[in-house]
């Protein structure tokens, strides 16, 4: 229902050449690229550089006649909107109309539509309203280094089957996992160094649950890769003691690289 009909061209034309201009008026569509906008991606939950990536795409072949609307402009990190692309869901949905049981006119009027939307989709920011909530769950192991490796990320099992589906769409086609896995060592190692000082099981735990808070706060968003990877080390409690060792281990193979290198320097000065 959404795609242009022959009699539209001109005005998708016109709509497609305005997200290019300059005029003061559509500085809304620069914000997302603004420091600070989002405190992640809103597509993968990792932190990035922001860009504006059009929801339906702005192609002059789909759909260029929403290029300036509000809506369609989601910030979204440069990696997603290479793993994105022009995708999207080749069934939009359809209306039907309700049948179960019969509702008296007012009722009809408020509510006479169902919308059945495509698993095979990019969840929305804007529209997806679940999103809102802490839809996805990430699981870490531990070597008997203390080196932690991201297992999975997945949506809670407590969510309806088709939302399960379509999160587990998204997720794969935005390759999220091998990502979120290139980000775990640098947030780990953060991690470690905002625990400075921590002795005690019960010490790390609250830790744990102060950095979480901060995450939180920081990303904005309930799906927060930082917040989500916090969270999977706080409920392995199996690990916390391999944590409370690489606390209190320091890195002497870093240590060692550093100095045989400035031993280098003064030798070949």
């Amino acid at each position: 229902r959404l795609l242009l009909k022959a009699s539209d061209r001109k005005f998708a034309r016109a709509m497609h050449g305005l997200y290019d201009s300059k005029a003061s008026y559509l500085r809304y569509k620069n914000a997302p690229r603004k420091p600070g906008y989002v405190g992640c991606c809103p597509y993968c939950g990792i932190k990035g550089s922001m860009t504006v990536d059009h929801y339906l795409p702005r192609s002059r072949k789909e759909f260029p006649h929403f290029s300036v609307f509000s809506a369609n402009l989601v910030p979204a990190c440069g990696d997603c909107q290479g793993h994105k692309l022009t995708y999207y869901a080749p069934a939009i949905g359809r209306l039907v109309r309700k049948r179960r049981r019969q509702v008296g006119p007012t009722e009809l009027q408020q509510h006479p539509y169902r919308f059945r939307t495509s698993e095979r989709r990019i969840l929305h920011p804007y529209f997806d309203r679940f999103l809102a909530e802490r839809v996805l769950i990430a699981r870490v192991e531990m070597d008997t280094r203390g080196t932690p490796s991201l297992v999975s990320i997945a949506p809670r099992l407590d969510l309806a089957r088709s939302t399960r589906r379509s999160i587990e769409f998204h997720l794969d086609r935005l390759h999220v996992l091998d990502r979120a896995k290139g980000e775990v060592e640098h947030l780990h190692n953060a991690i470690l160094k905002g625990m400075k000082g921590v002795r005690t099981l019960t010490e790390l735990l609250e830790n744990l649950e102060t950095q979480l808070v901060s995450a939180q706060s920081r990303g904005g968003s309930p799906n927060f890769f930082d917040a989500l990877y916090l969270r999977a080390l706080i409920v392995r409690k199996d690990l916390h003691q391999q944590l409370l060792w690489a606390i209190d281990t320091p890195n002497a193979e870093l240590v060692r690289v550093s100095q045989v290198r400035r031993v280098r320097i003064r030798a070949h000065r």
